[in-house]
């Protein structure tokens, strides 16, 4: 949720894909664990850079959007993505790119080694949010902060004051991205295993809404 409220706090903008980075987070997370064993954490960090990646490859081309054709463009995204999920479903321990199980015992992915219990999991997740909460406020009083500001009062304002307004928002693209990716991971470490099936394009809806009416400028 903090992902889409930083974009449509921040510069005014209705992500509908941030479910499907979420996705991506997780499914990045999974393969690595099943592939190489990572370290948790190192398995959170290369989930939120690749659902950063992401993020910004979604973003250019809806960029040139605005209002609904952007909330659109977004949706269409994350269609795209259920679709995929779909056919492929998410890494259990298999061979291959995919890391799917077909034919024998679906692999879980463990608590990491620092919170073994669901409690001291909890307290972990929580750690881990109030981390992120931290860095996107530090952003949003930096220069880059303040470019958001006035691209959401006013993008030709913004263009006067000589603010490169595609550079700010893949910035903003990026920086949800990650956020997504991250809670993807620690999502998939909670419960082990993600189903596909869970990631219908009508959640990202949902994901807005929810984040809109909890307080998306809070």
């Amino acid at each position: 949720m903090h992902s889409v409220a930083l974009l449509y706090a921040q510069l005014g903008m209705v992500s509908l894909c941030q479910y499907a980075l979420f996705g991506v987070g997780g499914w990045v997370a999974l393969r690595l664990f099943h592939a190489f064993h990572l370290p948790f954490e190192l398995d959170i960090l290369a989930a939120g850079l690749a659902a950063s990646v992401c993020g910004v490859i979604f973003g250019l081309p809806a960029l040139r959007m605005r209002g609904l054709y952007f909330a659109l463009i977004t949706l269409m995204i994350a269609g795209a993505f259920q679709i995929i999920i779909n056919a492929t479903s998410f890494p259990d321990g298999g061979p291959g790119l995919s890391g799917k199980v077909y034919a024998g015992v679906r692999q879980f992915m463990p608590h990491p080694p620092l919170a073994p219990s669901d409690a001291a999991y909890f307290r972990y997740v929580v750690a881990v949010v109030a981390i992120g909460f931290v860095l996107t406020t530090l952003i949003e009083r930096t220069r880059v902060g303040r470019a958001w500001a006035l691209i959401r009062r006013s993008e030709p304002v913004a263009v006067a004051m000589g603010v490169n307004i595609v550079a700010y928002k893949v910035i903003a693209f990026a920086i949800a991205g990650f956020l997504a990716g991250v809670s993807g991971a620690l999502m998939a470490g909670s419960i082990g295993q993600l189903d596909g099936r869970a990631f219908p394009a009508s959640e990202s809806i949902m994901l807005f809404a929810l984040t809109v009416i909890g307080g998306a400028f809070h």
